[in-house]
């Protein structure tokens, strides 16, 4: 008789095949400098997420790595190689992918950012993502 005890994990399908839990937040902050950045923590690892700009004109960065290196223990920033998806002013863009933090900056000193993420959840735990500091296309 076995007694192996199988959890959910990063490469289990059955996590991503169902709906995900919601998580929903948003912010109106202001950001005083380009290299400053607002950093989003899930419970769990991430299905898909939506970043929606509510900001009628101007657009905000998202990446999954901090905007500089050495920020919050990564080697490596979004920043370096371009790693960074603008999303404009009244617009929104959905991703599909995994990951256990994402990171908003302002385009321009003293911008006020006004965004929300709308994320589906697994049901495994964050500490189970592995880190996406030195993945290349991320921050590196």
């Amino acid at each position: 008789m076995s007694s192996n005890i199988y959890s959910v994990g990063l490469n289990h399908v059955g996590a991503y095949q169902v709906s995900g839990v919601p998580f929903i937040t948003g912010s109106t902050d202001t950001l005083t400098n380009t290299n400053d950045d607002l950093r989003f923590q899930f419970p769990n690892v991430t299905k898909s997420i939506t970043f929606k700009n509510n900001h009628n004109s101007q657009a905000v960065n998202v990446h999954f790595a901090p905007w500089l290196a050495g920020d919050y223990d990564y080697t490596y920033g979004a920043s370096t190689n371009n790693n960074y998806i603008e999303v404009d002013g009244g617009h929104d863009v959905t991703l599909q992918v995994k990951c256990r933090e994402v990171f908003i900056s302002s385009t321009t000193n003293s911008q006020t950012l006004d965004f929300e993420i709308i994320a589906e959840l697994t049901n495994i735990p964050a500490a189970r993502m592995f880190s996406l500091d030195g993945v290349e296309g991320v921050a590196q």
